[in-house]
């Protein structure tokens, strides 16, 4: 979520569009040469990165990534294809393939299947514990930056919160709430574990290959705390069916500092859904969004 704060902090999704489209293919299909491409056909999925899938004369398919023209942009996809790496590396074939002129990055693998069915929680809980467990002997923190922390994110959800009520999205009663959840937060902060987080663990972010499931787009990696990562993927949409008390019972938190986070990671991404446009398909408001998660929980709900 960091990187997508942080371009649409300075960029337009028209200028987003605008930029997939300026991305040059030619370059890497020559390097390509002594393979026979059916065809090199751009994916409509991803948010930042330029995603293609490459068909070879004998039918088999691969999976190719490359970066916007931005700095910030190259130095996520390079940390994606370390973690990759580190993670899978055989498994998935990952590949950095370099281009000198122009300094284009690429990653190479294979392609993934998406999921067939919808992961339960403690499916969710066992995936993250795998990877986590991998990363905590891992170097890969020297590809996070000084400010991809989770304190960054504390800190910009608080600008978000005034963005969204000063935008009429929020009812004085979840204004106050959510207030009430970011000092909360805030407070138990440093009684949290530290770790290295995907930071946008979705649906969409989970494939397979075979049946083993594979977690990709580590661009948004960052140093979080452990069961960040469970707490992100609660609040996308599809899992609203898993909303209880006692969904909290399979992490360390308990339902007012679980949901509290929750709130937070809503914050954020109701502020990044209004910048990049995605609000405009939502079925949901900000206010009954962020209004379930506060009801999970009394310590920090106003009643006034």
């Amino acid at each position: 979520m960091l990187s997508k704060l942080f371009y649409f902090s300075n960029n337009s999704a028209l200028e987003l569009k605008e930029s997939k489209v300026d991305v040059d293919t030619s370059i890497l299909l020559t390097r390509l040469k002594n393979k026979v491409i059916s065809s090199f056909l751009p994916l409509n999925n991803g948010t930042l990165g330029v995603n293609y899938i490459a068909t070879f004369g004998d039918g088999a398919e691969c999976f190719f990534k490359t970066h916007l023209n931005l700095k910030k942009a190259q130095e996520n996809l390079l940390k994606e294809i370390a973690f990759l790496e580190f993670l899978y590396g055989s498994e998935i074939n990952c590949k950095k393939i370099e281009i000198q002129a122009g300094g284009q990055t690429w990653l190479r693998m294979d392609k993934l299947n998406p999921l067939t069915v919808d992961l339960e929680p403690h499916e969710i809980i066992e995936v993250i514990r795998n990877y986590s467990l991998k990363l905590k002997g891992s170097n890969l923190g020297q590809y996070v930056g000084p400010d991809d922390t989770f304190l960054s994110l504390l800190e910009r959800s608080k600008s978000a919160l005034v963005y969204l009520d000063a935008s009429g999205h929020l009812s004085m009663e979840v204004k106050k709430s959510v207030e009430n959840a970011l000092l909360y937060v805030e407070k138990r902060i440093n009684q949290l574990v530290p770790g290295i987080c995907h930071g946008d663990l979705g649906p969409k972010n989970i494939m397979l290959k075979g049946s083993i499931p594979i977690v990709i787009d580590w661009e948004d990696a960052f140093l979080g705390f452990e069961g960040y990562d469970f707490l992100y993927w609660l609040t996308f949409f599809k899992n609203r069916k898993f909303y209880s008390r006692d969904m909290f019972d399979l992490t360390e938190f308990g339902c007012e500092l679980g949901s509290a986070i929750m709130v937070l990671i809503l914050v954020l991404k109701s502020e990044l859904a209004l910048s990049s446009g995605e609000y405009d398909v939502h079925s949901m408001s900000i206010n009954d969004r962020l209004l379930e998660v506060i009801n999970l929980d009394d310590g920090f709900r106003c009643k006034e």
